[in-house]
C-alpha cells in the first residue's frame, strides 16, 4: 500500500514527490512525457541567470526526487477507482496499485483527434467519456477511436453496455498489451457525416460506415477525462480545489497547470509543494 500515487512528472508532481518523500510519505510518480521536455530555453527561472533547456531542468528535478527516496515509474495511467473504504487503485499500462491519496498534476491537455466536423458532433454522437455516455449506447453500434492500452480499455468499459464495439486505430499500429475481442479497423478517417447528429464516418478510401456513436480515447486519459470519470468539479476547464489543494473528492488532490491557468514553471512548482504539504498531513492523520 502506497501513501500516495503522483500522476504527471512534470514540475508540480517532481516538486510534491520531493516534499512527500523527505516527509517519509510513500510515493510513486507515475508518468511520461512532460511539456518541459519541449521548451528549449528557459529564461525566467528563480535561482538561473543563464538559460536552461526545459530537458535539463526537467532531469535535475527526477534525480532530485529519487534521490530523496521517491519512486518514479515510466507509464501511463489508464483509469482511477475510488473504493468505498477510502482507499484507491491506480491503474498503468503495466500494473496496478493501492494508494491511500493521489495527486492528479497531469497538466491540462486535452488529446483529441484532428478530423472534419469533430466539433460539430461533439455531444451528438461523439463523446469523450465512457463512463459517462455509453448508457447512451446500450445495445448499438459504436466506435472507439485510439491505438493504446487506453483505447483498450475504454473499449472493454463499453461492454457493459453493448458488444457492437469497433476499434479504430485511424490509420495508426495498435500498440497494446490488453486484451481484446472487439473489431479492429486500421483505416484512417477522413470525417465524420450527419445531419442533426452523427450517423457515419468516411474513411481517406471513400468507405463510409455507420455508428451510433464515437469515443475518443486518443493515446492517454488526461486531465478533462479523469475530471468527467471521476465526477470532480471544474470550472473553465480548470479543477476546483479547496484550500488544502483537496478537490470534492476526499484523498484526491490536484496541482499544476490543471489547477492554474498561469502556466509558469514557478507556479507549477509552487503548487506542488503546496499541494504536498496537505498531502502530508492527510496521510499521517
Amino acid at each position: 500500500m502506497l501513501d500516495c500515487i503522483i500522476i504527471g512528472k512534470g514540475p508540480a508532481g517532481l516538486s510534491a514527490g520531493i516534499y512527500t518523500s523527505m516527509a517519509n510519505v510513500k510515493t510513486l510518480i507515475i508518468g511520461k512525457d512532460s511539456l518541459l521536455q519541449k521548451s528549449e530555453k528557459i529564461q525566467n527561472y528563480f535561482g538561473f541567470e543563464e538559460i536552461i533547456d526545459g530537458q535539463q531542468l526537467l532531469q535535475r528535478g527526477i534525480k532530485q526526487a529519487i534521490a530523496t527516496g521517491c519512486e518514479i515509474l515510466n507509464d501511463m495511467v489508464i483509469a482511477i477507482d475510488i473504493l468505498d473504504n477510502g482507499f484507491n487503485i491506480v491503474t498503468a499500462e503495466n500494473g496496478s496499485f493501492n494508494t491511500k491519496s493521489i495527486l492528479l498534476a497531469t497538466g491540462n491537455n486535452r488529446n483529441t483527434v484532428h478530423i472534419t466536423n469533430l466539433e460539430k458532433f461533439e455531444g451528438k454522437g461523439i463523446s469523450y467519456c465512457t463512463t459517462c455516455d455509453g448508457f447512451f449506447f446500450k445495445n448499438k453500434k459504436v466506435g472507439v477511436i485510439g491505438s493504446t492500452d487506453y483505447t483498450i480499455h475504454e473499449a472493454n468499459e463499453l461492454l457493459s453496455f453493448t458488444e457492437n464495439i469497433t476499434i479504430l486505430t485511424n490509420g495508426n499500429e495498435l500498440k497494446s498489451s490488453g486484451e481484446s475481442n472487439n473489431t479492429i479497423k486500421s483505416n484512417k478517417i477522413v470525417s465524420f457525416e450527419g445531419e442533426n447528429k452523427l450517423e457515419h464516418i468516411v474513411y481517406d478510401n471513400g468507405e463510409k460506415e455507420q455508428f451510433d456513436g464515437i469515443f475518443i480515447a486518443q493515446d492517454y486519459p488526461t486531465a478533462s477525462d479523469f475530471i468527467k470519470k471521476l465526477g470532480l468539479n471544474s470550472k473553465n476547464r480548470l479543477l476546483t480545489i479547496n484550500d488544502q489543494f483537496m478537490t470534492n473528492i476526499r484523498g484526491i488532490f490536484a496541482a499544476g497547470d490543471i489547477v492554474n491557468d498561469f502556466k509558469q514553471i514557478s507556479t507549477a512548482v509552487g503548487s506542488g509543494a503546496n499541494s504536498a504539504k496537505n498531502i502530508i498531513k492527510y496521510c499521517k492523520e
